[in-house]
């Protein structure tokens, strides 16, 4: 289950790591303004926003993705434990409010309630191109084949997938997807980059997994997909 973290990475890292030992898959946004382009990418469950997240204020960042008719759960965290604070937030669209510092049972509590709405919202299948992933069987489509993907090399081409020709380094995969404290190497991306690669060549798909070195690995579609 994906989540969205729009904080500063001071306090994002540790609330991605949080939410990673309870099994989700966060995302942290490096700005306030990314938050709001991935928040209307879709694919999420549900949205932790700060007040401050970076670029930009939370609040107005809140009201846009309002403005651009989101269903998206928001969970606002508040700077100041006051009623002003959350009623702010309440008015702007947030569907839940929590200040800091916060207690890190009740904060995963309102996650897992706003998770609860934001499976409903979130579609099963994910297209990009001559690719579809379905999420609820972890297969992976061309056309009238088909393979089934392991947990890993599934949630590398769902990223990969949404974020389609963006630029994603290999330690934001890593982190992304293993967590940094997991104990796992760099190598384990490379390694599962490479059966992926393996699999649209045998699913006979147009896209391709490109590294552009010193940069990041992207999905490529041909002109028009």
């Amino acid at each position: 289950m994906k989540i969205l973290v729009a904080d500063r990475q001071d306090n994002g890292l540790p609330l991605a790591a949080l939410l990673r030992r309870q099994r989700y898959t966060p995302e942290l946004a490096p700005t306030g303004r990314e938050a709001l382009d991935w928040a209307l990418a879709g694919g999420y469950s549900c949205m932790i926003l700060a007040e401050d997240p970076g670029g930009m204020a939370g609040l107005d960042l809140l009201k846009l993705l309002r403005q651009k008719k989101s269903d998206l759960p928001v969970l606002l965290l508040t700077d100041l434990p006051d009623a002003r604070s959350r009623v702010r937030g309440f008015d702007a669209g947030a569907d839940d409010c929590i200040s800091r510092p916060f207690f890190s049972p009740e904060l995963l509590a309102r996650v897992r309630a706003l998770t609860r709405r934001g499976a409903l919202l979130e579609p099963d299948l994910v297209t990009a191109g001559d690719l579809v992933l379905d999420r609820r069987t972890f297969r992976l489509s061309c056309g009238e084949k088909s393979i089934r993907l392991g947990n890993r090399e599934f949630q590398l081409i769902e990223l990969l997938m949404r974020r389609q020709g963006q630029l994603l380094t290999t330690e934001r995969l890593m982190d992304e997807i293993w967590g940094f404290e997991s104990g796992a190497g760099l190598s384990v991306v490379w390694t599962n980059i490479a059966y992926l690669r393996r699999k649209l060549t045998q699913l006979g798909s147009s896209a391709q997994i490109l590294l552009r070195r010193g940069q990041g690995y992207l999905l490529l579609l041909p002109t028009g997909e």
